[in-house]
């Protein structure tokens, strides 16, 4: 419920702390490598979540088929 969100909410701050001193130790993320490496995070992720919507939609019909 909403405790459990705010609870969520509260903590994903310490997922996002180690990586700005990465950022700010490199500086080439900024430039072409960062547009790069946020181009594959993003395709990637579009893929991981292609495949499994499609993965749940091919296990729902299999599941939910008239005998």
């Amino acid at each position: 419920g909403p405790l459990f969100t705010q609870l969520l909410l509260a903590d994903m701050l310490l997922f996002f702390v180690p990586t700005v001193p990465a950022v700010v130790d490199h500086p080439e993320f900024f430039g072409m490598l960062g547009v790069r490496l946020l181009l594959v995070i993003v395709v990637g992720t579009a893929i991981v979540m292609g495949v499994t919507a499609a993965t749940i939609e091919i296990a729902g019909r299999i599941l939910h088929r008239e005998p």
